[in-house]
């Protein structure tokens, strides 16, 4: 379980942001052993059951496997997988205590690398402009940058403009090291 949760503060388990090992281990597990079994199938075939064994290859009862075989397994696969569906939609299993979207955050814990410049441009206007502003400001601001980032092409398309081309790239390098900066800013104030 320890390895599944990524603070010890933090209480629940992430299996939506960090799969457990075991969703790892156990298809590593079970594929060699699922070949090894379709392999053997193949070379040696199934069984007769004793019953069917004594008759004569002529009264043997077989169905062909497509589609009949197919179709039934099928129906029952979709049987199960319906009922498993239904299962836990009705009788979902908890993963704890709920989380608070209004409560603090726990002390120490922080986002992935590739977020980590978003989250402290987020603490940062959050200090500048406190409250429902400052977090209105910081989703406008990745807004009109997120647009900007979009546009680009449109930007300069044809290629003619080298004012415009040069003013595209000196705004993506600002970018680039505003999200290094803020990288390594978050990280130092952990």
């Amino acid at each position: 379980m320890k390895i599944t949760q990524r603070h010890p503060k933090v209480k629940s388990i992430w299996v939506d942001a960090r799969p457990s090992m075991s969703s790892l281990e156990v298809p590593a597990l079970f594929i060699p052993v699922l070949m090894i079994h379709l392999w053997l199938v193949q070379k040696h075939g199934n069984a007769l059951p004793p019953s069917e064994e004594k008759k004569p290859k002529e009264e043997r009862r077989s169905i062909p496997f497509f589609p009949n075989f197919m179709m039934k397994d099928l129906a029952i696969w979709l049987i199960c997988m319906n009922l498993l569906t239904f299962l836990a939609a009705v009788f979902p299993w908890e993963l704890g205590q709920p989380a608070d979207p209004l409560a603090a955050a726990p002390e120490g814990i922080h986002p992935e690398w590739f977020f980590m410049s978003s989250f402290q441009a987020l603490k940062v206007i959050g200090h500048i402009v406190p409250g429902a502003t400052g977090e209105y400001l910081g989703m406008g601001l990745f807004t009109i940058v997120l647009v900007m980032w979009a546009l680009i092409p449109l930007y300069d398309k044809d290629g003619k403009n080298a004012r415009r081309a040069r003013l595209a790239t000196w705004f993506g390098i600002a970018f680039l090291l505003a999200n290094i900066v803020l990288t390594l800013w978050g990280y130092a104030a952990l």
